[in-house]
């Protein structure tokens, strides 16, 4: 890439292309016409004689220590001939590697970036969190229906040798990100730009403190407008490795239609990452089918896809949750880490897909799925509905969606731990695998509907369980294929251990 060149009245001289840096040696293209360059080192110009110019094509830089801004230019020769654009780098004397150069005055105007314009520039490079490139000439960024922007830099890197972004400071939030001065989020975008922050972090490996994130404000989601198909929100796609903290705050109508694949609002939350003290009010989503035949991994979820961190006092009121080929829970899919003093109301339904016997027809209220290491506590389920949809299969035989379902946790898997978790109202509706009867090893509970873990009841209440209008009353499920064998206000089935 080649930064803009002027023309005038004499010879228009194109800007130096650079093609390697190798152990520190920057070795850059020869510009016709030119037998001389202007070379600045952070701002002092370096010459190879006494006339103030460098002549070489070749600058050995493996002297230099930390990050250095690298200009080129190549020089007119006389009053009639023009500059080209200046190229622009950053060099790392660490690693001696060139990265793109970015531009200066990066500000958030609302869902808007702009920065300073560079006369030297013909064009910018904005590139996102996906390190999508997006190259323009405008010095604003519109990221309402976009990606948050990662960085913006000068477009006048060549990609012979590999240029990578460097890291650029974009103040999205007010706050310095520590524990005494966190983040501030007080509207729907401020939350989009934690993504930003995670990435950072992430970049440093680690050699940095954890992002320290607050809610101050109420977020209404029916005041933001579609981001993609119907939807109002992003998910928080970056690793999450800081600390979010709701203050109590109401997170209002989130709506989600997509097709296929999981959703919630974090993707990932890393071991030592904590989200705690958020409401959920009347969340929507909607994983519509994908491939009758691909129904796996179509997860819903409100707080996290996978957690290994601690998801804490999170509450969700009236949530309408649906799935085409895929699970659905209140709080987080796959557990690792703890979910502790969560509560969910709201009805689920399994629907439209047809297979039999697939492994993935699963709800739970807060987890389907806790894992070796993962541990849920002092959770509770006031009020929740599940239900499932009738869908004809061969012959004459017609499947319900629903395979395994629980007020709790669906799964709890050899090595998670379920502990004073409780509920007071549970509806499961059309929980059948088909209507001959035959459930064939699935399996519905109170708390959880199977277990190889531990379920520790601890002193909760178990409410009132009506499973296809009956009420249940056995806690624990007999081992066995019946129907009714398979449910429990506690565990539906066991293979763990229940005290």
């Amino acid at each position: 890439m080649q930064s803009r060149a002027y023309i005038s009245e004499g010879i228009e001289l194109r800007s130096p292309e650079i093609t390697s840096c190798e152990n520190g040696e920057i070795k850059w293209t020869s510009v016709p016409g030119v037998s001389a360059y202007r070379l600045t080192v952070d701002g002092r110009t370096v010459s190879d004689n006494d006339d103030g110019f460098y002549h070489s094509n070749t600058f050995d830089a493996s002297a230099l220590t930390g990050r250095s801004l690298i200009t080129l230019e190549a020089a007119g020769g006389n009053a009639r001939n023009k500059c080209g654009g200046i190229t622009s780098v950053l060099y790392d004397g660490s690693d001696k590697t060139l990265s793109l150069s970015p531009v200066k005055g990066l500000r958030a105007d609302g869902e808007v970036l702009r920065w300073d314009a560079d006369n030297a520039a013909a064009a910018y490079l904005v590139i996102d969190i996906d390190y999508n490139v997006i190259k323009t000439a405008d010095t604003f960024y519109d990221m309402s229906n976009e990606n948050i922007v990662l960085g913006v830099y000068h477009d006048t890197c060549s990609p012979i040798f590999g240029c990578v972004p460097a890291p650029c400071d974009i103040p999205y939030l007010n706050g310095s990100g520590t524990a005494a001065d966190p983040y501030i989020i007080s509207t729907p975008f401020d939350l989009r730009t934690v993504d930003y922050y995670e990435s950072l972090y992430a970049s440093a490996g680690g050699t940095e403190d954890r992002k320290h994130y607050k809610i101050i404000c109420d977020l209404d989601y029916n005041q933001v407008r579609a981001l993609e198909s119907d939807s109002n929100i992003y998910t928080l796609r970056k690793p999450f490795f800081g600390a979010l903290d709701g203050c109590g705050k109401t997170l209002s109508d989130i709506n989600v239609n997509y097709d296929g694949g999981y959703w919630a609002l974090f993707d990932f939350i890393a071991k030592g990452g904590t989200v705690k003290n958020i409401r959920f009010v009347n969340p929507s989503v909607d994983n519509k089918l994908q491939k009758p035949e691909h129904p796996l991994d179509a997860s819903v979820a409100t707080v996290a896809n996978r957690n290994y961190g601690t998801v804490d006092g999170i509450t969700v009121v009236g949530a309408k949750y649906a799935s085409s080929g895929g699970e659905i829970c209140g709080i987080v899919s796959h557990n690792f880490g703890v979910v502790e003093n969560c509560t969910v109301s709201g009805e689920f339904t399994l629907y439209a897909t047809g297979m039999q016997s697939q492994a993935c027809y699963e709800a739970a209220g807060i987890t389907t799925e806790n894992l070796c290491g993962g541990h849920l506590r002092g959770c509770y389920v006031p009020s929740l509905t599940v239900k499932g949809e009738y869908c004809k299969g061969s012959g004459n035989v017609y499947y319900c969606n629903m395979r395994t379902a629980a007020g709790i946790v669906s799964v709890n898997r050899a090595g998670g731990t379920v502990e004073n978790c409780g509920f007071s109202s549970i509806a499961m509706i059309n929980a059948l695998c088909n209507c001959d009867g035959n459930a064939g090893g699935f399996e519905w509970g109170g708390i959880v509907a199977y277990n190889a873990g531990t379920v520790i009841k601890g002193t909760a209440a178990l409410g009132n369980f009506v499973w296809n209008g009956a009420e249940v009353t056995a806690d624990i499920g007999a081992d066995g294929n019946a129907e009714a064998e398979q449910l429990g206000r506690l565990v539906g089935k066991n293979d763990g251990v229940v005290c």
